[in-house]
């Protein structure tokens, strides 16, 4: 088997999938041509991670304009009122005020998506203005959204009653 050379760490390497990894480009004629990377697996593995690490470097102000640019869409999309500014949820929150746990503002997805922050409509038929939105934790909107106060209440007796019986 021939050997290929890592454009990034020039080391001389089986050509082969245990060094490199696959990559793929479509052809005129609508198949796909398969070919081996020029960059050896663990210099990619160093990027994305070098990568990874930068992304996650967010200030809390452009996690949650992401957010808001968001909701914005969703609003339009739904026909829900919109009129809120990042400026306007200031100061933001560094714990759920729900559960009272630290909320994560990376934008990274190896992060505990449950702790990071979410836009929560209070009253949500006004949508979302000015003095009916929140940050609170993904975990919590969650909950709220899906669940109904009798929900909630019903799951509470139920936990309420079968601690006791266990105690």
């Amino acid at each position: 088997m021939a050997n290929k050379i890592c454009t990034k760490c020039l080391l001389s390497l089986p050509n082969s999938k245990k060094f490199f990894n696959n990559n793929s480009r479509p052809l005129k004629d609508g198949t796909r041509k398969y070919f081996l990377r020029n960059v050896c697996k663990k210099c990619e593995r160093k990027r994305i991670n070098e990568w990874a690490s930068s992304v996650t470097k967010t200030s809390k102000r452009a996690r949650i304009k992401t957010l808001v640019d968001a909701a914005k869409g969703r609003a339009k999309k739904n026909g829900i009122p919109f009129d809120i500014h990042v400026d306007d949820l200031k100061p933001f929150p560094e714990v759920c005020e729900i559960f009272n746990t630290e909320l994560s503002y990376t934008n990274s997805r190896v992060d505990d998506r449950r702790n990071s922050p979410s836009l929560d409509r209070v009253i949500p038929e006004l949508g979302y203005i000015k003095g009916n939105v929140r940050i609170i934790s993904f975990k919590a909107n969650e909950l709220k959204s899906y669940n109904t106060p009798d929900t909630l209440i019903a799951i509470l007796k139920y936990l309420n009653v079968n601690t006791k019986k266990d105690a």
